[in-house]
């Protein structure tokens, strides 16, 4: 199986060469792989164990079948759930000695300090859990079930849900002194669909610590009615309004529904205070 963060990678990448082919017609390239000794003598034997007039090539094309089909297997959502849901926790930034405090806040029973940094013990103890934990981040819970290797549901083009925002505030934790914005980031490289719309949310954990967390508002072009609607409750709530300008790698990654930020321990992109 491949590791959780390159599911991540080949995925952007085939969207990426889905958008550049879309509109042409793409004959099959021919490909030089040159293999060390070690790998010519592992293909060599599976050619024999396929049997009849099985070539090497056919067995590197097996192979290659072979792991798209454990990627995307059932079976080992296990291993990506536990890596996951030990993720959500480290892009968001969140020490371990914070996490039992932000735990209590959303009814989860708290963690034994002595398994608290460990990853076995923080996913047996929390896959119970993980719809609250859904909830709190506004990730999805088949992310944190290991079923899907995106956090986020970025919705495409929705029309304008007047009180979305205002139901953001009613389910936020209040104990930890939310504050609000709505966070607009906008591709000038791209055509039509241009623009990710997000809500974050600040949290106060004590008063030396705080987090934040986002919601995905949906994709829209920066024209659509529905994102002036958006800014304008948000105006009228006294929310904090941020506008910035992305590339199309970037609003790539968003339309996938990727961690803002990309990396653990990075600041939301071009967003630092």
């Amino acid at each position: 199986m491949f590791p959780h963060q390159l599911q991540q990678k080949i995925s952007l990448a085939l969207k990426a060469i889905n958008q550049s082919q879309s509109n042409s017609v793409v004959e099959p390239q021919k490909r030089t792989v040159r293999f060390t000794p070690q790998q010519t003598h592992f293909l060599e034997a599976l050619q024999q164990s396929l049997g009849g007039k099985a070539s090497f090539n056919d067995a590197v094309s097996h192979l290659v079948n072979l792991g798209m089909q454990m990627n995307e297997d059932p079976f080992f959502s296990y291993h990506q759930a536990k890596w996951q849901i030990d993720d959500v926790f480290k892009f968001h930034i969140i020490p371990s000695i914070f996490i039992n405090t932000l735990l209590k806040a959303i009814n989860i029973p708290e963690i034994n300090e002595t398994k608290i940094n460990s990853k076995d013990a923080l996913f047996q103890l929390l896959s119970p859990h993980v719809d609250k934990l859904a909830k709190f981040f506004n990730v999805s819970s088949a992310y944190l079930k290991g079923g899907n290797p995106f956090p986020y549901v970025m919705p495409y083009a929705q029309p304008f849900h007047h009180e979305l925002l205002e139901q953001m505030e009613r389910d936020s934790i209040t104990e930890f002194q939310p504050i609000y914005s709505l966070l607009k980031y906008t591709c000038p490289e791209s055509v039509g669909i241009d623009t990710a719309l997000y809500v974050k949310i600040e949290y106060q954990l004590d008063l030396y610590k705080s987090i934040n967390v986002v919601k995905p508002i949906g994709l829209y072009a920066a024209s659509d009615i529905a994102v002036n609607q958006y800014e304008s409750i948000a105006q009228t709530l006294r929310w904090r309004c941020f506008q910035f300008a992305i590339d199309l790698n970037t609003l790539n990654r968003f339309s996938m529904g990727t961690f803002l930020p990309e990396q653990a321990g990075r600041g939301l992109p071009c967003l630092s205070q």
